[in-house]
């Protein structure tokens, strides 16, 4: 009996140590196609690790985040966008935001007046109303200043939530191109223009079908107003009609349930970004900045918009999911049933020490280097290696996943439930990591707040 103990802890000992060097080995071959940069400048950071032609022959180059909240990840999306802008010719910037309002954004940034807190309300979301991503739309403003018409950045978002806004952005269509018209407008928007209702409003099919004429009879002013156009090409005059598709799609999002919503949604989403790049509005590739779970090309669930953008543009869709192994993010908190009113910081602490487990730990943990710069992790090249292909890091690897809202009650450690497994086959081509987390520097009051995923 003594005997086979012993047998028995020797073939547990040995299966241990087995499973401990396949765990290596599959570290070892994830770091073979990692490269990682210590420089805090994270431009330069970015030009160092990234490799060369990447994004050539590309026609989307979406950017992700692990959460709403991060001062770094935004700081290295938004210096990825000017990498693009410099090196690639980018001039189209597209943000997970709604398409109506964020045309008042992009005027500012193309020269009008406007005040700081009437650009950033515009904005949306409260994720957004950060002093970083105010810094950017500052900097593609004074790029635009030194440049030429037909060489500025334009800044669009892709999202079709709050019908209220869509209305708005209606109305702004017609008060800029045709006034009488946009007064019989303005009657027909009233109901939607006093709808308090900041996202979805499950509305029933009654109102909505009501509501379908009034939008038959507003395409045809708008036709109208177009033949009367002398360059109805004019890229300023298609942006600003093409509010009547977003309000047409909000229309029909705001009265499904939960479930159906996300899913149109992310289609609608990425319709709205494929007539971005079908309507030409500006040379150059396009740049799309949303969480991670918009531009994942999985389906994961239900079909996310980067599952479309894939489908229609393959090769020519280039989708970089960025993440952290530990730190402090703005994120709402869960509260009673409803959302708190107020952003607050939220630690996401490392995993515990002790031996890896790749069933409970984020790759952001497993290829970290201690300090400041970035690691890019080129999933597309790892995607060469069959032997990488069939490892159980591969196949189901984990990465946060924090959107506007963040439950730190929820699940083991306070963060288990926010990591999300990821097939490297199909997921990203490029994930990019940062060592540590500090929440974004918000600019919105607890009354200004309105909550998104």
């Amino acid at each position: 009996m003594k005997r086979f103990l012993i047998y028995l802890l020797i073939a547990l000992m040995a299966v241990a140590c087995g499973e401990e060097t396949e765990v290596q080995t599959e570290l070892e071959l994830l770091k073979n196609y990692c490269t990682a940069s210590s420089n805090a400048d994270y431009y330069a950071a970015l030009e160092s690790t990234l490799p060369n032609d990447i994004f050539t022959n590309k026609k989307i180059v979406a950017c992700g985040q692990s959460s709403h909240g991060s001062h770094e990840n935004f700081e290295i999306q938004i210096e990825l966008f000017k990498y693009l802008v410099a090196r690639n010719g980018c001039r189209t910037f597209v943000i997970e935001g709604n398409y109506s309002s964020i045309l008042v954004v992009n005027k500012y940034v193309n020269g009008a007046t406007y005040s700081k807190q009437e650009v950033m309300r515009n904005l949306g979301f409260w994720t957004w109303d950060t002093e970083e991503v105010w810094e950017m739309i500052r900097w593609m403003r004074e790029y635009n200043q030194k440049t030429t018409e037909e060489n500025r950045i334009i800044f669009l978002g892709n999202d079709v939530q709050i019908v209220r806004e869509c209305a708005k952005g209606v109305a702004a269509f017609f008060e800029d191109y045709d006034t009488l018209k946009g007064e019989v407008v303005l009657k027909l928007l009233q109901p939607l223009l006093n709808d308090s209702t900041n996202y979805y409003s499950n509305q029933d099919s009654k109102s909505l079908s009501i509501f379908s004429n009034s939008l038959e009879k507003i395409k045809e002013l708008a036709n109208e107003v177009q033949s009367a156009q002398k360059n109805p090409l004019d890229a300023k005059f298609v942006m600003a009609k093409y509010s009547i598709n977003i309000l047409q799609q909000s229309l029909i999002v705001s009265g499904m349930d939960f479930a159906g919503y996300v899913e149109c949604r992310d289609s609608m989403m990425a319709e709205n970004v494929k007539w971005i790049t079908s309507a030409k509005l500006r040379n150059g590739l396009i740049y799309l900045w949303a969480h991670n779970g918009h531009i994942q090309k999985q389906e994961s669930g239900s079909a996310r918009m980067g599952y479309y953008l894939d489908e229609w543009y393959r090769n020519q869709y280039f989708a970089i999911g960025v993440d952290f192994a530990e730190g402090r993010i703005n994120a709402s908190q869960p509260l009673h049933d409803t959302l708190s009113a107020t952003p607050s910081r939220n630690d996401f602490s490392k995993p515990k020490p002790g031996t890896i487990d790749l069933d409970t730990t984020c790759l952001a943990f497993l290829v970290r280097h201690r300090g400041t710069g970035v690691t890019y992790f080129d999933v597309a090249s790892s995607r060469t290696n069959d032997r990488f292909r069939k490892s159980k890091l591969f196949m189901d690897a984990k990465l946060h996943s924090v959107g506007a809202v963040f439950n730190p009650e929820a699940g083991i450690n306070g963060h288990s439930r926010y990591l999300q497994e990821v097939n490297l086959e199909r997921h990203f081509d490029g994930i990019l990591f940062f060592e540590k987390s500090t929440p974004t520097k918000l600019l919105c009051t607890p009354k200004d707040v309105v909550h998104g995923n």
